[in-house]
C-alpha cells in the first residue's frame, strides 16, 4: 500500500479492526499496535515535510481521522501549517503548486484567510473561475470589510456567465 512500515502498519492494522470476527481481546491488541505506530508515524510526516509537502499534509490527515493520534497530530500540523504557507509565500512556486500547496493547507486550517486568498488568486490566474469563486465567497463571508473580495467575486461570475 505505501512504501513506509507505519503507513502499512496502520492499513493492516485497520483492515484486521474492521473484520466482524475480531473479539474484544483482539481489538483491544490491535489498538494498542496501533499506539505503538505513532511516534514512528509522526517521524514520518516531518521526514515528508523535506521533500514532499502534500505528501505529508495527506499523512496528517489520515492520522487525524484516528482518535488514538489526534493530540499528537495536532501539533505536527502547525508544524506542516508553517512549512506550507512558507512555500505558498514563495514567489518561485508556479500557480499550480501554489493552488494545490493551499489546497492541502486548508484541509488542515479551512479558514485560513491567506491560503484561501492563495489559493482563489492561483485558480483565477489559471482562469479556473468556478473552482476559485467558492474561494472568494468564503474570504467575503470571513472579511466582510474587505470589498475587494467582492470585486474578485464579480469577476468571476461574469467570466462564468453569470452575471451579465
Amino acid at each position: 500500500i505505501t512504501n513506509d512500515d507505519g503507513e502499512a502498519g496502520l492499513d493492516i492494522a485497520q483492515a484486521r479492526l474492521a473484520m466482524t470476527d475480531v473479539d474484544r481481546e483482539e481489538q483491544q491488541a490491535i489498538a494498542q499496535q496501533i499506539r505503538r505506530l505513532t511516534k514512528p508515524l509522526l517521524l514520518r510526516i516531518r521526514a515528508l515535510a523535506t521533500e514532499d509537502l502534500t505528501a505529508a499534509a495527506k499523512l496528517c490527515l489520515r492520522l487525524r481521522q484516528q482518535d488514538i493520534f489526534a493530540e499528537r497530530v495536532a501539533a505536527e500540523e502547525k508544524r506542516l501549517g508553517r512549512l506550507l504557507l512558507k512555500k505558498i509565500r514563495s514567489p518561485r512556486l508556479d500557480l499550480a503548486d501554489r493552488a494545490d500547496l493551499a489546497h492541502y493547507y486548508l484541509l488542515l486550517e479551512p479558514d485560513n484567510v491567506l491560503a484561501l486568498n492563495e489559493r482563489a488568486k492561483a485558480l483565477s490566474q489559471q482562469r479556473n473561475f468556478a473552482e476559485a469563486l467558492p474561494y472568494w465567497q468564503r474570504l467575503a463571508i470571513l472579511r466582510p470589510d474587505n470589498g475587494r473580495f467582492d470585486q474578485h467575486i464579480r469577476r468571476c461570475q461574469q467570466q462564468l456567465g453569470s452575471v451579465s
